[in-house]
């Protein structure tokens, strides 16, 4: 066969070059976005709600897209590289390259070049940086305070019900959180120590192998907190990933569950694109599980037309998956049927479109038009 097989390698790399250009440019608008909404000279329950809407959805979901220009960008880059060898003396075969998230590398972290970051997770001095949108999140409180009292650490406080997201970006950790709790909360409880001088080491993992991250034991209300309004366990498993993550809460927003789960508990995590409510079922019973909306369909991501039917759901959202069994749809109805339960995040009281979101039972026809990815990992195992 004669002829031009492939693309041209020198316009693949000009236009790899426009697409990571456009990444930067979408990081600067939505920087630019986030200082407006911190100016802002809004105080109230709207503006409170606003705020959480902007930290909880919008922002991380730009933070998403630009991540996944950054991706796409690099896998021109290396697919023009590969042909290149390809068409050399030692061959590649480009085509089975993945986009898939790769282990040991955050999947929203890119430097200058396009070049994928490996992690860095680490006990960093000092307490993470807290971004000028967190700050303004909640005005009444600035930098890390001291808590009214003692972080109660009795077991019976791991549950995944008492996780309440505030301004922070990163529900993926916070479901494979809630996940973990659900499925072994005696092992969350055994992974953080008080040291009885105001800090408290959390034990994280790196590829399997465990990291200890020492925290203060001082904490901002824009993180997240337990169901009364105070900061818990999950404050100090999430201040003590936003140093494993970089050193910034910043660092915490938007990422995929299937690496957080990886970092909570030491195992191999997977997903699925395609599970049905049986798969889950199946995962459940093997360990913690956690499931991804679809993307709006009016977003950022001009590529992406899929989006969420109900509208208690929130896109571009991960959620704690708490079983799936056969209930009665609808109640009353004497109608048997197969539902998922699944756990917002943003905590029991969560309100989308000013329903109840914290808590929903959904059928098999409702999980299919709002989600798109079961992430799951075995259940970790407690020291004897």
């Amino acid at each position: 066969m004669s002829g031009f097989v492939g693309a041209d390698t020198t316009q693949l790399r000009a236009f790899s070059t426009k697409v990571s250009q456009g990444a930067e440019r979408l990081e600067a608008l939505g920087d630019s976005l986030a200082r407006a909404v911190a100016a802002a000279r809004w105080d109230g329950p709207d503006a409170e709600a606003f705020r959480e809407t902007w930290s909880g959805y919008v922002g991380p979901s730009l933070d998403g897209y630009v991540a996944q220009l950054r991706r796409h960008g690099e896998n021109l880059r290396q697919q023009a590289e590969d042909q290149d060898s390809a068409s050399g003396a030692h061959g590649a075969d480009w085509a089975s390259r993945g986009d898939g998230p790769q282990s040991g590398y955050r999947s929203d972290s890119s430097d200058e070049d396009g070049e994928r970051k490996p992690l860095d997770p680490q006990d960093r001095n000092g307490d993470p940086e807290i971004p000028q949108s967190m700050e303004d999140w909640d005005k009444n409180q600035e930098g890390h305070q001291e808590p009214d009292g003692p972080i109660d650490l009795d077991v019976d406080r791991f549950t995944s019900d008492s996780i309440n997201q505030h301004g922070v970006g990163d529900c993926w950790f916070l479901a494979s959180l809630g996940a973990t709790a659900r499925a072994n909360p005696e092992f969350l409880r055994q992974h953080i120590e008080d040291n009885g001088d105001g800090t408290y080491t959390v034990t994280m993992y790196d590829q399997g192998k465990p990291v200890d991250i020492t925290v203060n034991g001082t904490f901002n209300s824009a993180g997240v907190q337990g169901g009364g309004g105070e900061p818990n366990w999950a404050s100090i498993y999430e201040k003590a990933a936003a140093e494993y993550m970089g050193g910034s809460y910043s660092d915490l927003n938007g990422d995929q569950p299937e690496l957080a789960l990886e970092m909570i508990t030491g195992n191999d995590a997977h997903y699925d694109d395609d599970a049905s409510l049986e798969d889950i079922q199946a995962h459940l019973a093997e360990g913690p599980v956690v499931v991804d909306t679809q993307p709006e369909k009016e977003g950022w991501w001009l590529f992406q037309n899929d989006h969420v039917e109900k509208d208690t759901v929130v896109p571009n959202h991960s959620y704690i998956v708490e079983g799936v069994e056969n209930r009665e749809n609808p109640p009353g109805s004497g109608d048997m049927q197969p539902m998922i339960h699944v756990r917002n995040p943003w905590g029991p009281g969560a309100e989308q479109n000013d329903k109840a979101a914290g808590d929903l039972w959904l059928t098999r026809e409702e999980f299919d038009e709002n989600f798109r990815r079961t992430n799951y990992v075995q259940k970790p195992e407690t020291e004897s």
